[in-house]
């Protein structure tokens, strides 16, 4: 996203933040500036036109899009791609849940199939914008960890998680691509597909 696009969603968030604060505050009956109220009664004119405007689901679909976009380029799922395109075939075995790429966390929406071949990627379709199906062969794989949490992080709260939790979740470290870091969720028999050149980690 470019530096003006960032600068209109800012004013945007600021702007809608503002209206909703105003809103909360003027229906628990308190007072504000008559500059404030006027404020909040010309947002409730604009959003109201707006919403049942015919540009609403164009714009909407537009901004949905733009922004999964955005979150691909950001998470580096997009060079991933360029690197490991999957082949396009179907799969019924998926496993899906939580995970992360880089440092973007996908709640629920990464699915992941692992054969001798490698690790499949991919994500519902309604989320597919910015985000095609990957499939990263074996070789270019370094290690698999896996553990109880998709954070790594030294904490109470993690610590806590990993004790309680029945989730597997695999750290895979790539050989060409050090700087990224994939948290997939995972099955135990996932692992007997992992070759003899994978280094297998196991902090379960």
């Amino acid at each position: 996203m470019n530096r003006f696009g960032k600068l209109l969603t800012y004013a945007w968030a600021i702007s809608f933040t503002l209206y909703l604060a105003v809103k909360a505050w003027l229906g628990s009956g308190g007072k504000l500036p008559a500059f404030l109220v006027a404020y909040h009664a010309q947002y409730d004119v604009i959003l109201e036109s707006f919403l049942s405007s015919w540009l609403f689901l164009p714009i909407f679909l537009a901004g949905y899009v733009l922004v999964l976009t955005e979150l691909g380029k950001e998470s580096g799922w997009n060079k991933l791609y360029s690197a490991f395109p999957a082949a396009k075939r179907v799969i019924s075995a998926l496993h899906a849940g939580t995970g992360k790429v880089s440092q973007v966390r996908y709640q629920g929406t990464l699915q992941v199939f692992v054969s001798s071949f490698g690790v499949y990627m991919k994500v519902p379709v309604f989320f597919r914008p910015g985000h095609p199906s990957i499939e990263i062969p074996w070789s270019a794989i370094e290690t698999v960890e896996m553990q109880r949490t998709p954070s790594s992080r030294q904490s109470l709260f993690n610590h806590l998680a990993a004790k309680i939790s029945r989730s597997v979740y695999a750290r895979i470290a790539l050989k060409s691509f050090p700087e990224f870091t994939l948290v997939l969720p995972w099955r135990q028999e996932f692992t007997s597909s992992v070759p003899s050149t994978v280094r297998v980690m196991n902090r379960l």
